[in-house]
């Protein structure tokens, strides 16, 4: 009796799960998205990344390009899995100015984006993900508290 419940639990579990792919790839813009208005929409964000990074007063950085680099990979690994790794974002952003982080969020770019928890890098693949800005991922990865108080120390360069 416990290997059927197990079994029909599997059954269910897998349907569920293939039918949420099903669901994201083909009707919320996977394979069947439009490339064209995608490569639309990471372009506007792009030139917006490039006002941004016009706006930011070099003399007030602590930070280099490399390290901001750094921090972009660090904040992505802890977002792009199952389980964002909140406490990994606010060390890496630890002790960065309003500047700092616009350089930051300037070398983040845009990344594609899989909702449901899945990597992106698999529905990347699958043409279901969404190039999204730094403070778009946060405002999908982040409970509203912790998006709100990243929001509070570098809200003014950037529109959260």
């Amino acid at each position: 009796m416990k290997d059927f419940n197990l079994m029909l639990w599997l059954k269910i579990f897998v349907l569920l799960g293939g039918g949420f792919l099903v669901y994201k790839v083909f009707f919320k813009g996977g394979l069947l998205k439009n490339d064209k208005q995608t490569e639309e929409i990471k372009k506007e964000k792009e030139s917006n990344i490039i006002v941004i990074k016009n706006k930011i007063d070099s003399d007030s950085l602590t930070i280099g390009d490399a390290q901001a680099e750094q921090i972009s990979g660090l904040l992505l690994t802890a977002m792009d899995k199952i389980g964002t790794d909140e406490k990994a974002i606010f060390n890496a952003l630890e002790g960065l100015s309003k500047e700092d982080f616009a350089l930051v969020y300037t070398k983040f770019g845009t990344v594609s984006y899989a909702d449901g928890g899945t990597p992106s890098r698999i529905m990347n693949l699958l043409g279901a993900a969404t190039p999204l800005t730094l403070t778009e991922w946060f405002n999908r990865e982040l409970s509203k508290k912790d998006y709100n108080k990243l929001k509070s120390l570098y809200e003014g360069i950037i529109k959260f």
